[in-house]
């Protein structure tokens, strides 16, 4: 089954039901499949298109799930990437997985900037925990005042989802591509 797809019928099916929990955070189905509408309208409104990849450099949370769920209804590829890694490290999967756009957390902003501006695939950068007073797109802001409504793409099946990458202690990145199904 398509991953768009399996959430709106879960949020349809399992409306008020909690998806996640974290610390003191709980969203129900409904309110993830509104989230991701969300942002999925934004990285639209942006300019990115199905098969264009995004960048995310979360930790842990609810925001990562729905940023995931974001990116895969309107056909891009998730990149999860891991924020302990070094800016050199950064750079090399930059220049692998050509990001169109960059979800980051505030506090990484900082020592990742230089990265933005030498990256030629980085059009757009999401700050996590900001309120619309960055020089970036703030993610507050696009959950806060976003477009709801459903996102309407042709997503296949075979269409990839998702980029992973995986490394040795030497630092030879593997990305591994999985589709929707």
């Amino acid at each position: 089954m398509i991953l768009k797809l399996m959430l709106e019928q879960a949020a349809g099916q399992y409306h008020g039901k909690i998806a996640i929990v974290a610390g003191g955070q709980r969203l129900s189905y409904s309110d993830l499949d509104e989230a991701s509408n969300k942002l999925a309208n934004a990285l639209l409104q942006m300019g990115t298109n199905k098969g264009d990849r995004v960048a995310l450099l979360l930790s842990s949370r609810p925001e990562f799930v729905i940023a995931f769920f974001g990116i895969v209804k309107i056909g891009a590829i998730a990149v999860p990437l891991d924020p302990h890694y070094h800016v050199d490290e950064l750079a090399s999967l930059f220049q692998d997985c050509q990001p169109k756009v960059l979800l980051v957390e505030n506090h990484l902003l900082a020592e990742l900037a230089p990265l933005f501006y030498r990256s030629r695939s980085v059009r757009h950068v999401i700050e996590l925990d900001s309120e619309g007073k960055g020089r970036y797109h703030s993610y507050c802001d696009i959950i806060n005042d976003g477009v709801a409504s459903g996102v309407t793409g042709k997503i296949s099946p075979e269409d990839t989802a998702v980029i992973v990458y995986s490394s040795s202690p030497s630092f030879h990145p593997t990305g591994v591509m999985l589709s929707h199904r």
